[in-house]
């Protein structure tokens, strides 16, 4: 292959590259813009996926044009390395996206709770507990995907004189107080004068 041959080879691999990059930046912001409006997973992992994409083919263009630019100066004896000091910088830049999905995938796997659902559940429950005279509760929430499992049981003096009605009406106020009530939130309160149920 003639030089003059290699380096139009050379310009058009850097020009589609650069095409590549631009598709993939575009199409990973579109899509990341279509996942606020419908809320799902697997367009933010299309998202995600179309960034990743468009930032390996960046890596790509910029091995390219250091080579270019190495190439014909005394510095040339250094154009093997690029290729892996790219790769090497890209899979520094790439790993800690894959390890963020894999521990939140982790903690709904595992029903771990996220720290401000456990936080904003005790903090309604402990003023509702004061509030009516309770004598303690016990909960548990757990988010799955979009949606959250939040289980709460109340322990109630064996003395009050609340009717089904009454204690209708206090899980309202709990779930009011939670917020964020819909499709994907599923609420359980019991009440029980027995402290072993909790």
């Amino acid at each position: 292959m003639t030089v003059a041959r290699e380096g139009r080879v050379l310009r058009r691999s850097i020009a589609a590259t650069l095409l590549v990059s631009a598709l993939g930046i575009g199409f990973g912001l579109a899509s990341g813009a279509q996942s606020i409006i419908f809320d799902g997973v697997f367009s933010v992992l299309d998202a995600r996926g179309w960034l990743l994409s468009a930032l390996i083919t960046s890596a790509l263009l910029a091995a390219f044009v250091a080579g270019a630019v190495l190439d014909g100066t005394p510095h040339a004896w250094l154009t093997p390395y690029v290729d892996p000091a790219v790769l090497m910088v890209l899979t520094l830049c790439l790993l800690p996206v894959p390890a963020r999905i894999v521990w939140r995938a982790a903690t709904e796997i595992f029903l771990m709770t996220p720290d401000t659902l456990d936080a904003r559940v005790r903090r309604v429950m402990d003023a509702v507990v004061a509030r009516h005279g309770f004598t303690t509760y016990s909960s548990y929430a757990a988010k799955v995907g979009r949606g959250r499992f939040i289980e709460i049981h109340v322990v109630v003096p064996a003395d009050h004189p609340g009717t089904t009605a009454w204690f209708d009406g206090i899980r309202r106020e709990i779930g009011e107080a939670l917020g964020e009530a819909g499709p994907h939130r599923w609420l359980t309160i019991v009440f029980t004068t027995d402290p072993a149920w909790i």
